[in-house]
Order: C-alpha cells, then structure tokens, then sequence
C-alpha cells in the first residue's frame, strides 16, 4: 500500500494554522496553489484566512487514500487551526439530514424514479429480467 496522500499543516508569521491534505509530491506546489487562491479571490478552504505571503508549511504525515480525511481531522483536532469544514462530517447528523432531505423530497425523487426508468426503457429490453438493454452492453466489445 503506497502512501500517496500527505497531511500537512500551513502556519503563518501571527502562529495561525491551517491542516489540508493534499496529493502533491511537493508541499511547496500545494503552498503555492493556496497563494494563487488567496491572491485571487478564490476562497474554497479555509487557508484565506493566514497570512500566507509570511507562511511555512509542514508535512504531518504520509497516509493512504483511505485514511486521508480522518488523518486531517485527527490533526484539526489536535492542532488550534483557522478551518471551518470539517475533513470527516458526523455520521450520524448525515445520516439524519439525508433521511429528512429524503421525506421532503418524496415526490420529487419519485418522479426522477420514474424519468429514470422512462430513459433505461428507451434503450429496448427489460433491465430487470434479461439483461437485453443497450445500456448494459460492455464496451469491452469494442477493443
């Protein structure tokens, strides 16, 4: 298992941090893409916030794909940082709102539901039974 995902941690000349991850092979490239966003007005992540004209940044730690976000949350909540997102949500709450979304949503799902099956039905055959649908054909056919 490869690690390719590095944890790191921004912090600026007045001591505030900011913890990103990222897939870069050198933190610098990823410092300087915080600049150009800073420089721009581009405000996707929290890293705005720091002075980073005057900013280092360290490597926390390597990890794989999958423990990505719960590295970088371990650190936002280790380390006194300047992010406002979350890297891992509450599962629970997630689960709570979706169900919610879900039950207010009723109708308009079911409607897309039925869109849905309108469009597979176009493409001919019965998905359900038989497997005759163009849309289940493999493109592997076509090497």
């Amino acid at each position: 298992m490869e690690l390719a995902v590095s944890v790191y941690c921004i912090e600026d000349c007045y001591g505030n941090n900011y913890i990103g991850s990222t897939n870069h092979k050198i933190l610098k490239h990823r410092l300087r893409e915080h600049r150009y966003c800073k420089n721009n007005d581009i405000h996707y992540c929290s890293s705005h916030i720091l002075n980073l004209k005057y900013s280092q940044i360290w490597l926390l730690e390597k990890c794989s794909e999958d423990k990505r976000f719960i590295r970088e949350q371990y650190y936002m909540n280790t380390i006194k940082c300047v992010n406002i997102q979350r890297a891992v949500k509450d599962v629970n709450k997630k689960k709570i709102s979706l169900a919610i979304w879900k039950q207010k949503n009723k109708q308009a799902i079911k409607e897309y539901k039925k869109q849905y099956n309108q469009y597979q039905h176009s493409w001919g055959g019965d998905l359900r039974r038989n497997n005759n649908n163009l849309l289940k054909i493999s493109m592997d056919i076509f090497n």
